[in-house]
């Protein structure tokens, strides 16, 4: 079990170990409500929602997916879970000719390691620096993949976006 888990009693998601797809899939049906009802919080639209929710259990579906399912590091789960996401929330925004961070916004957070920088914040103010230490540095490789995520699907989404202008502007040229 991991330190940050001992020192609260082994609550919190590195005391899962390997998961069924089933508690995998169970566990994305709670994100994508976390999700909507972030979307509430944030007044997104009725129609917006549905949306959010879907972003938020997709990422975190892809993120417990890689991370304990499939058994790959931690950062590439978080990061993975972030690059999906953040693709569904442009495709969407696309076609529903709103702003993508509608969706993003509500989807990243199952995602965001609050846990995590709760513990480094309690465990340094109880002066406990080995424990502050190791998870704040987690903490921070996982907002560190989300943003990589996030980055690399949104530069994926640009360019294709630009290709498809350039692909449509040629088209009329030649008409």
């Amino acid at each position: 079990m991991h330190d940050c888990c001992r020192a609260f009693g082994g609550h919190g998601l590195r005391s899962y170990g390997v998961l069924s797809m089933g508690e995998v899939l169970w566990t994305s049906f709670w994100a994508a409500a976390a999700s909507a009802f972030c979307a509430v919080v944030f007044n997104a639209g009725k129609y917006d929602i549905l949306p959010g929710a879907i972003a938020g259990g997709i990422g975190w579906f892809i993120y417990r997916l890689m991370f304990q399912y499939l058994g790959f590091a931690e950062p590439a789960g978080y990061m993975c879970g972030a690059a999906a996401l953040t693709l569904f929330s442009e495709i969407w925004a696309y076609f529903s000719k709103n702003p993508a961070t509608v969706y993003l916004l509500p989807g990243l957070f199952p995602l965001v390691p609050g846990y995590g920088m709760f513990v480094a914040m309690h465990a340094a103010v109880t002066h406990n620096t080995e424990l502050a230490g190791k998870a704040g540095y987690n903490a921070i490789i996982a907002a560190g993949s989300i943003a990589l995520g996030m980055a690399v699907a949104a530069s994926v989404a640009r360019l294709c976006s630009m290709v498809k202008v350039r692909r449509h502007n040629k088209s009329k040229k030649s008409l």
